[in-house]
């Protein structure tokens, strides 16, 4: 399955989209590039943080909810909230990449700046979709730090980044095992969601919905598909008004004939939340108290802060 935790550990990945046989697969995902966040993305996504679930709320000292929304996504509310745990991981990882490269006097490694994935079936953001925003912002190409090295330079560099790199990757090892066990566990709770005759039928009135509006699709992968088709031969084309006006209309009625699924998917897993918090009651404190003490550590380390606080559910 396509989880929150590949969105941190890979630069980029392909979002699986929903059809009424469940989740699958993303397509492509890769390890080689570094990424960080931001560090200013923390402010702007701090406003993200309402609407979070409240069965959660009682096991979550200080912000270690980020970490909780890693593993327990009920919208999409709950991914904003987890890319601030995963903002806060990259930019350590990041301090450690530049101290190891450091080490052996070689510069650091250029950042690279995340693209937000819009186009998550699990998890939609409709209210940028309804904008014409299927994806995030592309990745910046960076300057090569080895562009200017003699050959054998390229390749001490290159080595020594892909140690350093998988070397920062072990500060969050135990948390990310902590989040994934929590994870699979929910992932499977809302693969069966999926499979509810509530949801299917709420798939089928989707539909019903784009076809009305002209562009009829079958399910959620389906319009994605279609969405390409009407719009990629445009970008190439360098015709980029006419594609975001397409974007536009096309964002429009995917937003409010997917509206329902979403309803009615977020309605069964606030129901499910509950019992499932209870049932796995020592992994989550688990969880949060190791994330938070991680990160308090972290946070004296490196000066890097992030919310201390989530604000409460209106």
């Amino acid at each position: 399955m396509s989880t929150i935790r590949d969105r941190l550990r890979y630069c980029g990945s392909q979002v699986p989209t929903l059809a009424p046989g469940g989740r699958r697969e993303p397509k492509t995902a890769w390890r080689s590039c570094r990424a960080v966040f931001a560090i200013g993305l923390v402010g702007v996504l701090v406003g993200g943080c309402e609407g979070s679930s409240d069965a959660r709320r009682q096991h979550t000292p200080n912000f270690a909810m980020y970490a909780l929304a890693n593993a327990m996504p009920v919208n999409f509310r709950d991914v904003e909230n987890a890319e601030l745990f995963g903002a806060f991981e990259l930019a350590v990882r990041d301090k450690e990449i530049d101290t190891c490269m450091a080490s052996d006097g070689l510069p650091d490694p250029p950042p690279i700046m995340e693209s937000e994935g819009m186009n998550n079936a699990d998890f939609p953001n409709l209210g940028a979709i309804k904008k014409g925003q299927f994806a995030g912002p592309g990745i910046p190409n960076p300057p090569d730090p080895v562009a200017h090295m003699a050959p054998a330079q390229a390749t001490a560099y290159r080595s020594k980044d892909a140690r350093c790199l998988s070397r920062s990757a072990h500060v969050f090892d135990e948390v990310n095992s902590a989040i994934a066990t929590l994870e699979d566990e929910w992932y499977a709770v809302l693969a069966t969601i999926d499979h509810t005759k509530a949801v299917r039928k709420a798939i089928v009135t989707f539909s019903h919905c784009t076809t009305a509006a002209g562009f009829g699709s079958a399910n959620a992968d389906a319009y994605m598909q279609l969405v390409d088709r009407l719009t990629v031969p445009l970008i190439i084309r360098d015709e980029n008004r006419v594609a975001n006006i397409r974007f536009r209309r096309l964002g429009v009625v995917y937003a409010r004939c997917f509206a329902p699924v979403e309803t009615i998917r977020e309605r069964l897993r606030r129901r499910e939340l509950p019992a499932f918090t209870r049932a796995h009651d020592r992994a989550i404190q688990l969880l949060t108290t190791m994330a938070d003490a991680l990160v308090r550590r972290l946070e004296r380390k490196y000066g890097i802060g992030i919310p201390h606080t989530v604000p409460t559910e209106s």
